[in-house]
């Protein structure tokens, strides 16, 4: 997702699900489809944040970037969700944070995909450390559970409370219709449109995706802009589609006041 700081643009998540409680220490799935109403652990680390030196931050947001000799400055971190009454309080920098969405029921089987593809793996670990065979059903509840839930929690609870703050681009309008989609970014960030080469794409950025993710090729881009994703219910199995796809998670298609 992004947010944007006077002109400049201060971010890219792309935030997830939720889910199934695989593990006992983790919370319920119902408590996750309960939100936004319920605290989580980010929005806690964000409400003490909130207590700390209110000159302090205001140093920090408005020099954090003064290295980057750059008119416009996307930060991607999936966190800025949390942060937004902080930033509110302690400046008056206009937030804009465009978050790419998926179905859950994608993001599980893109997920699998490269789980399934490779030995050292977070999910394979994370199945092993708790004594549980990798199987399809696991690694599916283990994804939702501890790469998605927290993130997806993060997400909407900021989104139910700065609804004006957000511009959601579904995946699918993205690689399917890429200038329409991009438009809206511009007319979001108040900035001219530009003319982009979709059949050329480069990642400037690369992230360290085996060391902080736990995958590698996490973030791979492609040259072309295209799908190539297996079809998720012969990837994920019928029952997990089933069971995510009843959850009903995707809140940013009920909600009728979202921006596009």
């Amino acid at each position: 997702m992004v947010v944007v700081v006077n002109g400049r643009v201060v971010s890219a998540t792309n935030p997830y699900a939720s889910f199934s409680g695989y593990i006992s220490h983790l919370r319920p799935l119902n408590d996750v489809v309960d939100l936004p109403n319920k605290p989580c652990a980010a929005l806690r680390i964000a409400q003490s944040l909130a207590e700390c030196n209110h000159n302090h931050h205001q140093i920090l947001l408005n020099n954090a970037y003064l290295h980057i000799d750059k008119p416009i400055i996307i930060d991607k971190n999936r966190r800025w969700p949390v942060l937004i009454d902080l930033i509110k309080e302690t400046s008056n920098i206009p937030i804009k944070i465009i978050a790419p969405v998926r179905n859950i029921t994608d993001i599980v089987s893109s997920f699998l995909t490269l789980a399934d593809a490779t030995e050292d793996n977070y999910v394979k670990k994370e199945l092993n450390k708790n004594k549980l065979p990798y199987t399809k059903q696991n690694a599916c509840k283990c994804i939702a559970d501890t790469l998605i839930r927290d993130r997806y929690i993060a997400l909407k609870t900021a989104f139910y409370k700065h609804k004006e703050c957000f511009l959601f681009l579904e995946y699918n309008d993205i690689v399917n219709n890429p200038n329409t989609t991009i438009k809206k970014v511009y007319n979001f960030l108040d900035l001219p449109s530009y003319k982009h080469d979709y059949s050329n794409l480069v990642n400037m950025e690369p992230e360290k995706d085996a060391e902080v993710n736990g995958f590698a090729n996490l973030h791979t881009i492609r040259p072309m802009l295209a799908k190539k994703s297996k079809p998720v219910i012969e990837n994920i199995g019928k029952d997990m589609f089933e069971y995510f796809t009843s959850l009903k998670l995707e809140f940013w298609k009920e909600d009728i006041t979202i921006k596009t």
